[in-house]
């Protein structure tokens, strides 16, 4: 078994694993195989022929191979899927965490009109005081209504350093009276954050929340514990409920910023040779001997199961709360020479004790099960924190109901996150008790 970071980046990244679809390659391809899919090719063509000769209106030979290869990839397995090229812009700005705009979220409302959900914080667009609910009617002196999301994303995204003019109208009450006005943005570099809420609760606990694994994941993780750490926590709280994964080099990243130097994190086994890998921590944790808890819930998958599963196997932190998804395959993603792309599942993981979690998932050291309804508002509730807050949503301009909701859910317990600190504050406890008895 080989540890290998240059195949851990290639497994990993998606602008590293590229496999070049030109003729000559696809023919060798084909000429390697057997009677059999000559069969099922000329199968496939004459499916394709029919359609494009026989189908009531003419449709683009793009479209059909794109719903071919889509439906190919959707016969596998749920992980595994086509990429078209705007998805697979959409997922290497994810992955990246970082992109060149303005710093909005938006939707289109029920006349069809782009409007803002929130400007992110510290960005051009939180700066030049757009707030939420604000209508983009132009960009650019461009009209928007009617036109396609993806479009309006487009116009608007751009290098930064350049300006975009946006055209907005502001509502000024319930009864609608608004007023037009022109907002001159320069665009610049948008982070898109992933660790978030990090504070300290009562009893110098630590609390950090991470909502998934971006490539700058572990580093402003570990940016967050020292800064823990000077404040002088006794103990953390890892909190990876509702955390749907992303790139495993992030979640082997993390694990090391917990585990001793040398432990392993995760391996792979994989149809080929260049997919069994092995991956362990390479520097020494940054806050050895801390108490921890690490929660998690059914939306707890894939990366956020890696260091569940490497913290539970090393004994380094309890688990707590609810069951996690059961995720264990592995994606490549493959671009094709259009700029969409194939992500195609190339191997499991497991876990340092051997467990393969796929459809299985991890079972919590101390269960904490909640309803339906209770998983929904706790949900809500996380977003409102992520989000800074009922007060940050006042300083955004949201409206007043809005506002008060969020006042609402602040309100409402979090009984996961309170077992959590009961559990490390017992933990203390004793553990100055044994201190002072030893002293004595």
């Amino acid at each position: 078994m080989r540890d290998s970071r240059k195949d851990f980046l290639y497994l990993a990244l998606p602008l590293l694993a590229v496999v070049l679809l030109t003729g000559d390659f696809f023919r060798g391809r084909i000429l390697a195989e057997t009677d059999e899919t000559y069969i099922e090719i000329e199968r496939f063509g004459q499916a394709l022929d029919t359609v494009r000769e026989e189908y009531v209106d003419p449709v683009p030979s793009k479209k059909l191979v794109d719903g071919a290869i889509t439906g190919m990839l959707g016969s596998l397995d749920q992980h595994s899927s086509y990429l078209s090229a705007d998805r697979y812009q959409r997922l290497e700005t994810d992955t990246r965490g970082e992109f060149e705009g303005i710093g909005i979220e938006i939707y289109l409302d029920d006349r069809k009109i782009p409007t803002v959900a929130q400007p992110l914080p510290g960005t051009p667009a939180f700066r030049e005081g757009l707030l939420a609910g604000d209508r983009i009617i132009e960009v650019d002196e461009k009209p928007t209504r009617g036109v396609d999301l993806n479009e309006i994303v487009k116009m608007i995204k751009g290098p930064k350093g350049t300006k975009v003019v946006l055209t907005i109208w502001r509502e000024n009450g319930p009864e609608q009276t608004g007023q037009r006005l022109t907002k001159t943005i320069t665009r610049g570099l948008i982070e898109l954050q992933s660790v978030l809420a990090a504070r300290v609760l009562p009893d110098d606990i630590g609390y950090i929340r991470v909502m998934d694994f971006k490539e700058h994941t572990a580093a402003d993780l570990r940016k967050e514990l020292e800064d823990l750490e000077e404040k002088g926590i006794q103990s953390l709280i890892l909190d990876l409920r509702f955390n749907p994964g992303g790139l495993l080099k992030a979640a082997v990243d993390v694990s090391d910023l917990f585990l001793t130097k040398g432990a392993l994190v995760v391996y792979t086994r994989g149809r080929n040779d260049k997919d069994d890998l092995e991956f362990r921590s390479l520097r020494d944790e940054v806050a050895p001997g801390t108490l921890m808890v690490v929660l998690v819930n059914e939306g707890s998958a894939s990366a956020s199961e890696i260091v569940t599963g490497a913290l539970k196997d090393h004994g380094r932190a309890v688990i707590m709360g609810i069951k996690t998804f059961g995720k264990a395959s592995v994606q490549t993603v493959y671009p094709l020479p259009d700029r969409s792309a194939l992500r195609l599942t190339t191997a499991y993981y497991y876990t340092p004790n051997d467990v393969n979690i796929n459809e299985k998932g991890i079972e919590p050291d101390i269960a904490v099960p909640m309803s339906k309804s209770e998983i929904e508002t706790l949900q809500r509730k996380l977003y409102v924190q992520d989000k800074g807050g009922a007060e940050a949503l006042r300083n955004g301009g949201h409206a007043e109901e809005e506002i008060e909701a969020a006042e609402k859910l602040e309100e409402m317990p979090d009984v996961q996150l309170d077992d959590a600190v009961r559990l490390l504050r017992a933990h203390e406890i004793l553990r100055k008790v044994t201190e002072r008895e030893v002293d004595d």
